[in-house]
């Protein structure tokens, strides 16, 4: 789902996965919480803790 973007935007294999696996997380998480977007700033959170 993510391949083509990545690539229109010159990511490297590397970072595509990470920002794959960032999705994943963010996705599990929001779904956890119950709710459609997550605010700002646990998606900061989300990073860090990574």
């Amino acid at each position: 789902m993510l391949e083509e973007p990545a690539a229109e935007h010159g990511l490297s294999e590397g970072r595509h996965f990470k920002v794959a696996e960032m999705v994943r997380l963010a996705r599990a998480v929001r779904e956890a919480e119950g709710v459609r977007l997550l605010p700002e700033p646990k998606l900061r959170d989300l990073r860090v803790q990574r």
